[in-house]
């Protein structure tokens, strides 16, 4: 279903070169700009990031974003989902991963929640990883992150996470959710 729904991206990112995994995500940035007139690939170049933590339903998520730009500049939003025992407080080992992506020009935002694969709490992380992007989107209305109002988002998993992309990205979710892209990684260290 969500192969109608949106195009099928496949890439093997290593965790172990991170460089190289930022250079592929400014060339996947394309797919959430509304249009590349006046902008171009070289002005969505590497930034300086910052983290913060803030409420969405449900708990809580952390997004890593660029900072100290221009008020007016603003950015695609992903939603990321974790990996078993990647929520709460084992979050930390994905900060190098949501650095780079943020790096390369995106706001990506996090639920913290599911420190453990329990079968309830997998059930649900799919609906996390869409609440997040309510939440995120919310909280660019309101200048809080620095996230485009125009154009897709994206969501993109780790591992079980990956799985739960899957459901996110089935039609009704893509039309309800504006998805323009959705990439599950392994992220096992191999190319």
């Amino acid at each position: 279903e969500f192969e109608e729904a949106i195009p099928y991206i496949s890439t093997s990112i290593s965790l172990t070169d991170m460089t190289s995994t930022a250079l592929k995500l400014r060339n996947i940035a394309m797919m959430f700009l509304p249009s590349l007139s006046g902008e171009s690939f070289s002005e969505i170049g590497l930034y300086e990031v910052t983290t913060s933590q803030h409420p969405m339903q449900g708990g809580t998520m952390s997004c890593t974003y660029p900072s100290n730009i221009e008020d007016s500049k603003k950015f695609p939003l992903l939603s990321f989902e974790h990996g078993d025992f990647g929520g709460g407080e084992f979050f930390m080992g994905y900060k190098q991963f949501m650095t780079k992506i943020a790096s390369a020009g995106f706001v990506i935002c996090a639920p913290l929640m599911c420190p453990f694969p329990t079968p309830a709490c997998r059930a649900e992380q799919h609906i996390h990883q869409l609440d997040a992007i309510t939440a995120g989107k919310a909280l660019g209305n309101t200048g809080v992150l620095p996230v485009r109002r125009d154009g897709g988002v994206g969501v993109i998993g780790h591992s079980t996470g990956g799985m739960t992309t899957l459901k996110c990205s089935t039609s009704e979710n893509v039309n309800q959710y504006n998805i323009a892209a959705s990439v599950m990684y392994n992220g096992d260290g191999g190319d």
